[in-house]
């Protein structure tokens, strides 16, 4: 039996059939990701492969770019919320929402009662004004009783699905813990859908098997789980990465280095494992109290957009993901000669604004689209064109054709230099139209006031120093939890040896870990970083795919926390699970129960999200302070249970 594994990035869509026992990759595949249908691109990755691979699979599993992007874009759903506890003021990620009476204390006391009769009719101001609700009380993670009353009355009066925060974490944080369950809210719609064309593609391939989805540490949810937690898929791409990386490489301790498309994702692995990031994902400016892995991103990838820089002779690289021209040019070949007339100017003539980003059109705008917007997709129905021939077909000012807000649309796709253009104008890459790569270098040195070979000897250079600065930052955060800023750091690689352009400072700079490098781009760009660093490159075998690969090898994890503290008032402990509260007369007593407990509820949540044979393990640890004579003084026990297992379709 097989294990499909995919990846839905920002650029690519990577697809593997990988047999787990063998730990053997039978066939693996590549497409464009189109950002717009992501159903699109996953059918386009099973047309790779043959009936019969399609057959002996026992396993899907998904990660997916889906639920940041959503997030970034700020393209989720109508969210209503209902918050309990505390008014707040400020922003929040929800459509509207209303607090409401009912309050704990820290120590998820009842203060005052849930109102039955204001929660309906609280409730019934949302009905057709949003799609999901979520509900937040303060200290629920002490006792969730109130968001649970809450939660079943709007379920008995409005047909909408309903997200608790207590459900999501259990850490104390109200502010964070409500961003967290109003997000999740909101991006039930979108996992659904996601999934459902999953399913529906499946059913056309004749594929029965269950599908997993990665989460944002790099485990696994079963698909029916993740459509009720879809904030567990954020950051989902990134993590598998992690996991491919550690797998294909074999390694347990290096920087691992991911370079896609659109971004490069750092992470650090130590004894195998990735570290979780303590504070939560920051995702699109919000805090969410999401399980991730410590992932540092940067916005430089092989299709990064280069421009020319504010400095004279200067270029700027990333952030902005563009179609580069040696791709665009395959598929239009026109493309390649408009870039080579435009490059045949005198530098005086070109102007990169205008010629030196190409545009193509996505989708019809549809009949909500402005008359200029209608123009521009007409004009472009036959093939891309740079904003002067838009604006020359158009017979109007480029200052009239909203390029920038049909791209934000979606409705229009940049095109413009790369790094991969890069590498198919030295000729050191000839996967696409490297008539179309050179054609465009040639524009930009021409107009930079440079040859050909200077110009790309020039991005080149800059491209490194780029992805170095990246890797020095992310090891400085790694190892001590500081951040420099990006000036200083850049000041200091450029200092680096004899050479270095400093004559007051020498830095040299060693990495004790090797590099895994994986993406389709690394082979290019990461051996000269690891020369900068003296450590080794690691780039194992089918790194093109490694995020599939992460996808398809992933193992189902739970973690389940519980609390004891204790009531010096009343001389007892009061013991804090996910399914409740207990009191007892000593701490021995309240220990044992909260991890049974948080056992307990370990097992059963594997189970629902879709694990087999799981291994749990326990963490207590108690916590003390000095009083003032000097003697310690007991504050609370954490406890922490772990419970890791295969896919249930998969058994040891």
């Amino acid at each position: 039996m097989l294990t499909l594994g995919i990846d839905t990035g920002g650029t690519y869509t990577d697809a593997v059939l990988l047999d787990p026992v063998a730990r053997h990759i039978v066939a693996k595949t590549k497409v464009f990701t189109t950002r717009h249908d992501l159903s699109s691109c996953i059918g386009d990755c099973m047309q790779a492969f043959s009936p019969e691979q399609l057959g002996r699979v026992s396993l899907v599993s998904l990660s997916t770019t889906l639920a940041t992007n959503s997030v970034v874009e700020g393209d989720t759903g109508r969210v209503g919320l209902l918050v309990m506890g505390r008014a707040y003021e400020g922003a929040m990620p929800v459509t509207m929402w209303r607090h409401i009476g009912g309050l704990l204390d820290i120590k998820g006391r009842v203060v005052h009662p849930i109102d039955p009769d204001e929660v309906t009719r609280v409730a019934a101001e949302f009905v057709g004004r949003v799609d999901a609700m979520a509900v937040s009380g303060f200290a629920s993670v002490r006792n969730p009783a109130h968001e649970l009353r809450v939660r079943d009355s709007i379920r008995e009066s409005l047909d909408l699905p309903v997200v608790c925060g207590h459900e999501l974490s259990s850490s104390l944080g109200h502010y964070d813990r409500t961003i967290t369950a109003a997000i999740n809210a909101g991006l039930i719609s979108k996992i659904e859908a996601l999934i459902q064309a999953v399913r529906n593609i499946m059913a056309a391939k004749r594929i029965t098997a269950p599908v997993m989805v990665v989460r944002g540490d790099g485990s696994l949810i079963r698909d029916d789980a993740a459509m009720t937690r879809p904030i567990e898929t954020i950051l989902s791409g990134p993590a598998a990465s992690i996991v491919g990386g550690l797998y294909l490489s074999g390694t347990t301790d290096a920087l691992l280095v991911d370079m896609g498309g659109t971004t490069t994702d750092i992470a650090h692995a130590h004894a195998g494992k990735v570290a979780i990031n303590p504070s939560g994902a920051m995702v699109g400016g919000w805090r969410t109290m999401v399980r991730a892995a410590e992932i540092a991103t940067f916005g430089i990838g092989g299709d990064s957009r280069i421009a020319a820089g504010a400095e004279p002779g200067s270029v700027e690289i990333g952030p902005r993901r563009v179609q580069p021209f040696c791709v665009a040019g395959s598929d239009n070949p026109h493309l390649a000669e408009s870039l080579a007339r435009a490059a045949s100017l005198p530098a005086g003539e070109i102007s990169l604004t205008s010629q030196g980003v190409y545009y193509r059109l996505l989708t019809d705008p549809g009949p909500t689209a402005t008359p200029i917007e209608a123009a521009v997709a007409s004009a472009l129905r036959d093939g891309p064109l740079c904003a002067a021939d838009i604006a020359m077909t158009l017979v109007v000012g480029e200052s009239h054709i909203p390029l920038d807000e049909m791209c934000r649309k979606s409705i229009l796709g940049a095109i413009s230099l790369t790094p991969t253009d890069i590498l198919h104008a030295s000729g050191e890459l000839a996967l696409w139209n490297s008539d179309a790569a050179r054609s465009g270098a040639l524009l930009f040195a021409k107009k930079l006031e440079l040859d050909s070979d200077e110009f790309v000897a020039k991005v080149r250079a800059d491209i490194n120093d780029i992805l170095v600065v990246s890797c020095l930052e992310s090891a400085i955060r790694f190892s001590c939890g500081k951040e420099i800023g990006n000036d200083a750091l850049r000041h200091l690689v450029r200092a680096t040896g004899d050479d270095g352009d400093n004559d007051v400072l020498t830095t040299n700079f060693r990495l004790k870990k090797k590099i895994v490098a994986v993406g389709a781009p690394v082979e290019a760009w990461l051996p000269p970083v690891g020369e900068f660093f003296a450590t080794p490159v690691v780039i194992p075998k089918h790194a093109e795919v490694a995020n599939a690969v992460g996808a398809a090898v992933g193992q189902v994890r739970v973690t389940v926390e519980a609390l004891v503290r204790p009531d010096r008032e009343r001389k007892i402990y009061r013991a804090h699970a996910p399914d409740g509260n207990a009191e007892f007369t000593t701490r021995d007593e309240a220990e044992q129960w909260a991890v049974e407990n948080a056992l307990r509820t370990a097992r059963e949540r594997i189970q629902e999200w879709g694990g087999a044979n799981a291994r749990a393990t326990e963490r207590i640890e108690p916590h003390h302070v000095v009083d003032g004579d000097g003697n310690p003084l007991y504050i609370e026990t954490k406890i922490s249970v772990e419970a890791v297992g295969n896919p249930s379709a998969i058994h040891d």
